[in-house]
């Protein structure tokens, strides 16, 4: 009987372990899928002044995606862009970004995925306003928080000339 015993403790100490380790492996960042054309439009209603009967004009933002990570583009002042990067918090990662005082975000939202998929990624929309002229950045890195930044991490950035 303690023979027995003896094996069944051995053998759950054994499955423990191999399932502890399992857990424990180093989370690897998620692959960055191919990117697609850099810049889309989208329209965008726009209010000039007040109407009591005609619709706002509409006018067309620019999206820009990971295929224009590095590029500079040219926005007038008080010009509008967008840039929607793909992100999946659910992996702890998110996008930190930052602007230079030129630009203001005026629009920040995570778009969850169309995939019942547990653990799918989403897009993350950023829209932004050119509000001084001269050299302007969009930047960001991302990576999970809680993490030091490190020279492997994925980074965006956009030059921004507003002129």
């Amino acid at each position: 009987m303690k023979k027995f015993v003896a094996i069944t403790g051995i053998l759950i100490l054994c499955l423990a372990s191999i399932l502890v380790c399992g857990c424990t492996q180093p989370a690897t960042p998620p692959v960055t899928p191919a990117a697609t054309p850099t810049a889309t439009t989208i329209p965008v209603a726009t209010t000039a002044a007040p109407q009591t009967t005609a619709t706002p004009p509409v006018t067309t933002m620019k999206v820009y995606n990971e295929s224009a990570n590095g590029n500079t583009i040219s926005v007038p002042l008080n010009g509008t862009f967008a840039v929607v990067l793909l992100e999946n918090p659910t992996t702890g990662y998110s996008w930190n970004m930052t602007v230079t005082s030129g630009l203001v975000i005026t629009n920040d939202t995570f778009t969850p995925p169309q995939s019942t998929l547990v653990g799918a990624g989403g897009s993350h929309e950023w829209d932004v306003k050119a509000i001084k002229t001269g050299q302007q950045k969009f930047s960001g890195v991302y990576k999970q928080p809680w993490m030091n930044t490190t020279a492997n991490d994925t980074t965006f950035a956009l030059r921004v000339n507003v002129t």
